[in-house]
Parts: C-alpha cells; structure tokens; sequence
C-alpha cells in the first residue's frame, strides 16, 4: 500500500508531521513556544561557566548582578511562585525564574501593549536584531531551535493575544507529578 505524503505547514523547518497532532488534533508547532527556558539559561550559562573572554561576566558583575537579584527577593509579591536566586544556582532555575531575567521584547509581549500592533512590531524588530546578532556575540553554534523561536513569537501573541495568555508558566509546578 503506497502511503500519501502531506504537504508540511512549515517544511523549511519541518521534518514530518508531529504524532501528537495525529493523535489530539491539536497543532503544535505555532503556539507552544519553549521561548525562556532554553534562550536563558545558554545565555547565562555562557554568560557565568562557559563563554568565550569576550561575552563572559567578570566575577565582580556576577557578583553584583547576584547581590541586586538577593535585594529584591523581599520586594516580590507572595503571587509570584518563585523569588530570585543568586547566579550561582542558575543551574536549578526554573523557568518562571529564567523568565524574569529576560528582555524588553518579552516584557512588551506579555503586557496589555502587545494588543498594540505598533509595539507587537517594535518587540518584533528587537528580537528579530537579537537573533541576527547571536553569531556575532556568540558564535554560529548558537543559532539553536529556542532561538529561532523567538522570531515568531510576535505573530503568535497577534494570533492567541499577550504571552501570558498561552504561557505553561503556570503549570511549571506540576511538571513533576506529570
């Protein structure tokens, strides 16, 4: 029996079609974004352990940025369901806390401004000049999936309305019963 190929919705980037939307119908390569997560912590991981001289903090700014992270975790309402740790102890961040860390674009996302076309656009042209900078500030080997993702995340807010919206940030303290 000769089996029909489909036509992929996104095969410049698309293997073959996702067994989890063949088996719940649901269409998961647009919405469910792991946009923080991954681009946060590579980034502080060659920020503090790993990167080369030139993108590397001096243990004086890691110390600083720590100390300014340990100020404000009595500052952080009790809605939040993690208070900042020091860099030190990035490697056991969760994602709400790598979230907290990121950059203007994502804050515009997230916040009532993204209903605004002008700023989705905005957010949309910072992040789209972050990518194209990651392989001069990090090397052609960071141009990973995480960060490709950031270039849609301005159309999938336009789509499913601000990040918060469609965010599995809530969930994150149940990923260990799931």
């Amino acid at each position: 029996m000769m089996r029909v190929l489909k036509k992929l919705q996104y095969d410049d980037h698309q293997q073959s079609e996702c067994v989890l939307r063949n088996l719940t119908g649901l269409d998961f390569s647009s919405p469910f974004r792991l946009y923080t997560f991954g681009v946060m912590k590579r980034l502080i991981r060659l920020w503090v352990e790993n990167g080369s001289k030139k993108c590397r903090l001096r243990t004086v700014s890691i110390e600083l940025i720590s100390k300014r992270l340990a100020s404000i975790k009595k500052h952080v309402p009790n809605e939040f369901p993690r208070k900042p740790r020091i860099l030190k102890y990035f490697k056991f961040w969760k994602a709400s806390e790598f979230r907290a860390f990121l950059f203007s674009a994502i804050y515009i996302l997230c916040s009532d401004l993204s209903s605004r076309s002008s700023w989705r656009s905005f957010a949309n042209n910072l992040l789209h000049r972050f990518v194209e900078d990651i392989p001069k500030l990090y090397g052609e080997l960071l141009l990973i999936y995480n960060f490709h993702n950031l270039l849609h995340l301005s159309n999938d807010v336009a789509n499913f309305g601000c990040l918060d919206q469609f965010s599995a940030f809530p969930f994150e303290n149940c990923m260990s019963k799931i």
